[in-house]
Order: structure tokens, then sequence, then C-alpha cells
């Protein structure tokens, strides 16, 4: 696919980067639970951009009916569906012996019913947080289909684990209000951002971590800029992953400026000569207030 131009690996950091982006939005969405207006704008941007990703997610696939790998997952389910057939008198029309000689036809008109009975992802959320199915949900669990788990079918599985995940999200000590519980967009911001400060927590333990054992707490925490040697280059990629967003910036400007002019003082560095600038500038206002 990427000799042909179909699939290429700038188009996987595309697709990621529009999934980030649609997270991010989603963020936005779940902080803009009292701006009705700003709802509306965000939710038809992540829909838009929804069937984008639905969009490059085809093309990705698009080849995949051609593989061994797909004849083989439809020979099976084409099997599985055939040995269920039951006629009028409750008889199998088919078993292991006679399957070989199957009628496509018959197979295949079950299989369009099938696909017909295709449930959404947001449909099975709206089934697992609303009524009726919450209350038998919640009185008996697992044991509500009757069967073991190893027994259950894919969309009992699916409904299952969203029920697990409300139950997760009623028992946070910092539940989401109704309004965004019914709202999968603005529930999924909610994750995002319990994610993100989950991610935060840890990172920051790591760092302090690596710190103690470079010996650089010792400076405080009115330390400017810390350089900190690495052993290996799986420290120095945990050492990078310390920065914020800023920072990742600010080495990123620097590095260009590098690139450019080969070698740079450290006044004529971007943010140091914009930090230099600002300080000029703020001087200058004190000195007009006396």
């Amino acid at each position: 696919m990427a000799a042909k131009g179909i699939w290429t690996a700038q188009d996987d950091i595309s697709l990621k980067a529009l999934n980030n982006r649609i997270e991010q939005l989603k963020i936005q969405l779940y902080q803009a639970l009292f701006k009705e207006k700003q709802q509306v704008s965000l939710t038809k941007t992540i829909k838009q951009m929804e069937k984008a990703v639905e969009k490059g997610l085809m093309k990705k696939y698009s080849l995949d009916n051609m593989t061994l790998e797909n004849f083989a997952e439809t020979s099976r389910d084409e099997f599985l569906i055939a040995i269920c057939l039951r006629n009028n008198n409750n008889k199998p029309v088919y078993d292991y012996n006679n399957y070989w000689g199957k009628q496509d036809g018959l197979i295949k008109h079950f299989i369009n019913q099938k696909s017909k009975t295709f449930l959404t992802t947001s449909q099975f959320r709206e089934l697992a947080r609303s009524e009726p199915f919450r209350s038998l949900w919640s009185i008996g669990k697992e044991d509500l289909f009757g069967v073991p788990a190893c027994d259950l079918t894919d969309d009992q599985k699916s409904l299952v684990l969203y029920s697990k995940m409300y139950d997760n999200v009623y028992e946070h000590p910092e539940r989401p209000s109704d309004e965004v519980m019914d709202n999968d967009y603005m529930l999924d911001g909610w994750f995002a951002l319990q994610r993100l400060e989950l991610e935060k927590e840890r990172k920051a333990n790591e760092a302090d971590k690596l710190l103690n054992k470079k010996g650089a707490n010792r400076h405080g925490n009115n330390a400017g800029e810390m350089f900190i040697m690495a052993d290996s280059q799986t420290e120095a990629n945990k050492i990078r992953e310390l920065n914020d967003l800023n920072a990742t910036r600010k080495m990123k400007q620097r590095e260009n400026a590098i690139k450019q002019k080969g070698s740079v003082s450290e006044s004529n560095l971007p943010d140091v000569k914009l930090d230099l600038q600002n300080q000029a500038m703020r001087q200058f206002k004190d000195r007009g207030k006396k």
C-alpha cells in the first residue's frame, strides 16, 4: 500500500494527530459544560473529525479483504453461522459433515441479516447506562446472562465491559454530573482529563526518583534550567519527558537556531532573546511610572 501511495507512514502520523485533536476537543467540550453555544460548535467539529478518521481507516484497511487473514476470519464466521442454523423442526441445517457442500446463498443471507443488527459504540453505551438494563445489571452483574463468561456473545461482552466502565465512573470520588454521563463526548473528555492527571502524577514521581538519583534535587524548587547527564538513551528519553510543553518548545527552537547558524551564544537563543526583550520592556514601563 505504501509503494502504491494508498497508505503511507505519513498517513499513520496524520491519523494519530487527528485522533489526538479529537481528544483535545472532547476535553474542551467537557470543560464547556455550561456554555451551550460552545458545546454545539465543538460537537459539530468532533463529528466532522470522526468522519475524517472513519474515512482514513476505510482507506487504510481497504485491501484487507484480499488477505489470507480476512479469508480465514470470513470462513470461520460462515461456519459458525451455518452450524447454528435450524429448520422449522428445530433440526440443524448443517453439521460438520455436510457443511462443505453448503448452499452459499442461504448462509450469505444470514450473514447479511446479522450485519443489520450491528450495534454502534454509542448504542452500547446508552444501553449500559439506561433503564431497564442498568437496574438489571446492578442486581445480577456478570450472572445477568445466565452463562459463563467464556460463553458470552461478543455483544454481551461489550455490554458487560461498558457497564463496568459506568460502575467505575459512578463510584469515582469526583464523578461527573448526570449531564456529562449522558453525553459520550463529554464523558470521553472527562476520561481524558483523568488520564492526563494520572500521567502527570506518574511523571512527577518518576522525576523525583530520577532527580534524587542524579543529585539534582539539592538545587531545590528555585532552580532554573537543570542539565542532567544520562547514562543511556533510555534514560535520556525519560529525562526529556520530564520537560513540560513550554520547555520542549524552547528546546526545539534552540535546536533549529543552532542548525541554521552553526553556533549561537546564549543571549542570542530565541527564547533567551525574547525573555531579555520582555525584561527590557518591563523596566522601561517601570521607569515611566516613576
